[in-house]
């Protein structure tokens, strides 16, 4: 079983990846469709990466015990942040002990068979703004005092610090969504967009420092441009903030292209992943792409989605509400990434207590994806010290409570089976929950065995669904289902297989 386990890993890290256009799928190196589950791993506060030892900590370790897990409940995938305050915490000097720590992350994913994106992520900007992500020196501060931050905002005491930043106690007290309407954040924002005092060449800059750094590491899919940015200012133009389409168009797309312009002078192969300004609902999309048609084979458009009509848990308040929430932003999301011709990712979602009725919102959207194989990772593996949420207690959105116990259901929920290789074209996959001991997934796929010799891949936990394995196919009498780790099976063809025959594959835990 260990030289399985060690073949896996091995075949895994020869893989780079591309984007099919025809289908949208990520595709690796021998060719063969992916699909990822995974979470995030966003540590908001200094060292701005989580511990890397051998211990395990239900709030902030990222250790090989941690890597085990995820890797045994299929979520081979982590959106890794790599803070721009931790890389240049002092203009045009960059931090490289910080990019070794984030490096010995990488390596050790590597070394577990875990793909990485590396993700700029923010929230708010910076901590002077209840936030994190850019460094001190990029904020836009007022020398009134009445007019900083939390302007406009006046009946909002805000205590700080010895510094002058906001304690973090005072900043709960408010919806974050609001911060971004303060004066001083939106001007930063509106900042980076105009290029003042070069913000946004310094922006493009530290990407391509990351990207110079990261570009022969194998399992490092690719690069995202920012997390969750604001359009437009409100106090600049009400159009660029109330109109997406205009926002995403004139204000992200020029800074995304000095971006990608920065990643492909040292990497021209990893793919960059880029997202909409965070009111575009409608899928307003872009015009064009970071990198235009020349490189739509190396970008994916990243997309969040979250229900609004939710309590402090995140719990819908309405089933019915979200449901139709979640399906218009999934369909108007996939569309914009099916117009622009690049591949898609829900890179995050979630955030919810382990109740039935969280995961039953989990499995709504769960559900949705799995219908156009859409990627995914989970907010957010562990707490990481993510001030900048409501959530009480902060633990509620990871795989632990408070106390350290495994939120047990949830990450059964996240767990569920599915293809993660496909040598060939699938046409559907449908995971059923028949009910609480019986389970099956069909797989129905337009076959070929030119994939270097690999093959399609499945992952069935037998950890939470098939403590036994029973499997079928139609239209290929030859075929068997052989374990390669203890969850994880590769599908063989027959030495008399026809290429491009369809197949359909149904595993059942039961006779």
């Amino acid at each position: 079983m260990k030289y399985c386990i060690l073949l896996f890993y091995l075949v895994f890290v020869a893989s780079s990846f591309k984007v099919n256009r025809n289908d949208q799928f990520i595709v690796d190196s021998d060719g063969l469709r992916r699909v990822f589950h995974g979470v995030n791993v966003v540590y908001k506060l200094p060292p701005y990466y989580p511990p890397v030892s051998e211990g395990f900590d239900s709030n902030d370790s990222l250790s090989d015990f941690d890597l085990d897990n995820l890797v045994s409940w299929g979520l081979s995938f982590i959106r890794l942040h790599v803070a721009w305050e931790g890389v240049e915490p002092v203009r045009g000097q960059y931090n490289y002990t910080y990019l070794e720590e984030i490096d010995k992350i990488v390596k050790k994913c590597e070394a577990k068979g875990v793909t990485v994106l590396l993700d700029s992520h923010q929230d708010v900007l910076n901590r002077f703004f209840c936030g994190n992500g850019f460094p001190d020196w990029t904020i836009a501060r007022t020398k009134q005092k009445e007019f900083r931050f939390p302007y406009p905002y006046i009946f909002s005491k805000i205590h700080t610090d010895d510094e002058g930043v906001p304690l973090i106690e005072d900043c709960l007290k408010k919806k974050f969504v609001l911060y971004y309407l303060t004066a001083e954040a939106s001007k930063t924002f509106q900042n980076l967009f105009d290029n003042k005092e070069g913000i946004a060449d310094a922006f493009a800059e530290y990407w391509g420092v990351v990207a110079n750094y990261f570009k022969d590491h194998k399992n490092v899919i690719g690069y995202e441009i920012i997390n969750e940015p604001i359009q437009g200012s409100i106090y600049h133009s009400i159009r660029e903030f109330l109109f997406p389409n205009y926002g995403n168009n004139h204000n992200l797309l020029p800074l995304y292209r000095k971006v990608h312009q920065q990643i492909r002078k040292y990497d021209n192969e990893k793919i960059i992943f880029f997202e909409p300004g965070t009111t575009d609902l409608i899928g307003a999309g872009f015009k064009d792409t970071p990198g235009g048609e020349e490189y739509r084979d190396r970008e994916v458009y990243s997309y969040h989605i979250y229900c609004f009509n939710v309590d402090d848990y995140s719990i819908p308040k309405n089933e019915q509400v979200c449901n139709y929430m979640d399906s218009f932003f999934f369909a108007t999301k996939e569309g914009v990434a099916k117009n622009l011709g690049v591949g898609k990712f829900m890179t995050e979602f979630g955030a919810i207590l382990d109740t039935p009725e969280g995961n039953k919102e989990l499995n709504y959207l769960l559900d949705l994806m799995e219908s156009r194989f859409t990627s995914w990772a989970y907010w957010e593996f562990k707490y990481y010290a993510d001030v900048t949420t409501q959530a009480h207690p902060g633990q509620i959105e990871s795989f632990y409570d408070e106390f350290g116990q495994l939120y047990t259901n949830k990450v059964k929920t996240l767990s569920r089976p599915y293809v993660t290789k496909i040598c060939g074209v699938p046409s559907s996959s449908n995971f059923n929950r028949v009910d609480d001991d019986s389970y099956f997934l069909q797989l129905d796929w337009r076959a070929s065995d030119k994939c270097n010799g690999k093959q399609t891949e499945v992952f069935l936990s037998r950890e939470f669904y098939f403590d036994e394995v029973h499997y079928h196919f139609t239209k290929c009498s030859g075929c068997t289902l052989k374990a390669i780790s203890k969850s994880y099976y590769v599908v063989e063809l027959p030495e008399d297989f026809k290429e491009g025959t369809t197949i359909s594959l149904i595993v059942t835990n039961h006779e």
